[in-house]
């Protein structure tokens, strides 16, 4: 039973801080299911948490040794994603992009990860930033 409790422990340490979500969420105007997050927040887990951190702040162990920080995922600013433009939030596409090319000047590697696990990771980064809980603006007739 101990080495039960340690396994499911240590799963939920690699996975993310707190428990599972388990109501969906809106994010950029979308409602986000929770599995769609939860899933993301286990492939953040697994491939970025080491330099993004355990909370997305860019202060994970191996973020030390990089070209420059890994970048603050809690701040929502994308400058590589969006053209250098940070205060755009960018798209779901553009995000895919990013995580499928990688960052190489900052010490970010591509992942070749299927379309359902790149998706749990853009909403995950996306959970991850208040910015993309702000209502979108409308235009202005």
């Amino acid at each position: 039973m101990g080495i039960t409790i340690g396994l499911c422990a240590a799963t939920l340490a690699a996975c993310g801080e707190g428990p599972p979500r388990a109501e969906p969420v809106r994010l950029g105007g979308e409602e986000i299911s929770a599995e769609r997050i939860e899933r993301g927040r286990f492939a953040y887990g697994r491939y970025c948490r080491r330099c993004h951190g355990p909370t997305g702040r860019g202060d994970g162990p191996h973020g030390v040794g990089l070209p420059a920080r890994p970048r603050d995922l809690t701040t929502g600013v994308y400058p590589q994603a969006t053209g250098g433009h940070g205060e755009r939030l960018p798209s779901d596409a553009e995000l895919a992009s990013l995580i499928r090319r990688g960052v190489p000047e900052r010490g970010m590697p591509a992942f070749d990860l299927d379309a359902v696990e790149i998706d749990a990771l853009v909403q995950y980064s996306k959970f991850l930033s208040a910015r993309w809980r702000i209502p979108p603006r409308r235009a202005s007739p």
